[in-house]
């Protein structure tokens, strides 16, 4: 089979398995971006409302601050002080003995606690925390029995410099190995003149340990005051994300924008927005509790799409596998195709080759039979003329047939191939030639 022929089969295979991949590929591509997108939106959805579980819970305790502290103030030197102070800080303890707060007190006018103040060493019903449950507690949190700062006149002043201020929301103060907010109500004269303030103060890891850790696992989560401080950030692009929405201005209107939602009677702002991170994409998330503090979540553009890249590798597989096995469907086809056209070729050549091999032995048995008729009808009587027919004519019929009997053997042991030569008058339209190199005869 000519060369050109089998080129021209397999490039009709390899162009009709191209057009049939060309759907496959498209429609891989067009779900590529149609399951990106939909996990993205859908990832964006679940992320905000679960940042919005975050504000809420955030404005549930600073309104709980508020109430618990506003009742306390106004109670103050109606009884037991210290007894009062445990009533509202247990509404903070878990069972377990963990607390949303550091404690409860009362600061007097020149910023120093007084000798009621509550540590967060109770459970839930007001009795001291068992030893070894304290002690558990302490490897954690060292300063849990002691956690108040040396001195709270940033509360008085705050709350001295406006007669009319009932309610104070400090911003983020160091303390040893961690950050406290501190929140504040005011007692007053009827003149308006500060007598006292009952704080109670939480430190920023309690926020989120006890707020926000639940649901933020492999998540980069940040806390942020007013005055653009960090209180904690949790995974590698937090403090990278914070401090780029910080800088941009953003934070700083997030926050203006929840003070006048707050005014609404909402817990405060939201938003969302792209954020290239050292060539890192991702979504920022953010909330605001009013105008007093601002939490984000960053997530990568890839952990967003993971899910959808899970289902998107597998019908890539599939496709790719679809793709692979149309390719070794057409390849056997046209394999096969070759191999019975190459038959049906081998055929009609051994068919025409037949028919050369018959009509030479034909000629050579006209001169046989003519040589002999020759002699039997008594036409040459010439024992010299009949050695002369049989030795000459006959004798080179006879060679030809052997020849050719001899051709045949070695075509059939595969000796020798036919190739086609043509036809000239009475010559074969093949040449018979040796395998591997050897010359034709």
């Amino acid at each position: 089979m000519k060369r050109w022929r089998r080129l021209r089969l397999w490039r009709h295979f390899a162009g009709v398995t191209i057009v049939l991949a060309i759907p496959v590929v498209a429609v891989y591509f067009f779900l590529a971006a149609h399951m990106q997108a939909s996990e993205e939106a859908r990832f964006a959805s679940a992320v905000n409302n679960q940042v919005d579980m975050w504000q809420e819970r955030l404005d549930d305790l600073v309104r709980d601050a508020r109430v618990d502290t506003r009742d306390d103030a106004m109670l103050l030197g109606g009884g037991d002080e210290l007894a009062l102070l445990r009533r509202s800080l247990v509404r903070y303890i878990f069972p377990d003995g963990r607390s949303r707060v550091e404690g409860i007190a009362v600061v007097n006018p020149d910023g120093r606690l007084r000798p009621s103040r509550q540590a967060a060493v109770i459970d839930d019903q007001g009795r001291p925390l068992a030893p070894a449950r304290l002690t558990m507690i302490k490897r954690q949190r060292p300063w849990v029995d002691n956690p108040w700062l040396s001195d709270y006149n940033f509360v008085i002043e705050a709350l001295a410099r406006d007669p009319g201020r009932r309610f104070f929301f400090s911003r983020l103060r160091d303390a040893p190995g961690r950050k406290v907010l501190v929140l504040a109500s005011a007692r007053r004269d009827r003149q308006g003149r500060l007598q006292a303030a009952v704080i109670l103060q939480v430190a920023a890891r309690q926020i989120f340990d006890n707020l926000f850790k639940a649901g933020s696992r492999g998540q980069d989560t940040w806390l942020m005051d007013r005055s653009g401080r960090l209180g904690f950030t949790r995974g590698k692009l937090a403090r990278a994300s914070a401090e780029r929405f910080r800088g941009s201005g953003r934070a700083r209107r997030a926050l203006a924008a929840g003070a006048w939602v707050a005014g609404q009677g909402h817990p405060g702002a939201a938003g969302q927005r792209w954020q290239d991170l050292d060539g890192t994409r991702g979504l920022l998330v953010f909330r605001t509790q009013g105008d007093n503090l601002l939490v984000g979540v960053f997530t990568t553009e890839q952990a967003m799409v993971q899910k959808g890249g899970i289902l998107l590798r597998a019908f890539g597989g599939v496709s790719l596998l679809a793709i692979l096995l149309l390719a070794a469907g057409g390849a056997i086809y046209t394999f096969l195709a070759l191999r019975r056209e190459g038959r049906m070729v081998e055929l009609a050549t051994l068919r025409r080759y037949a028919g050369t091999v018959s009509h030479r032995v034909r000629n050579e048995l006209v001169t046989l039979y003519g040589q002999v008729e020759l002699v039997s009808s008594g036409l040459i009587t010439d024992p010299e003329k009949i050695a002369g027919a049989f030795g000459g004519p006959v004798q080179d019929s006879l060679d030809n047939i052997m020849t050719m009997v001899q051709e045949l053997e070695a075509i059939s042991r595969g000796e020798m191939q036919l190739g086609y030569e043509g036809q000239a008058g009475d010559d074969t339209m093949f040449k018979v030639g040796r395998n591997q190199g050897g010359e034709g005869r």
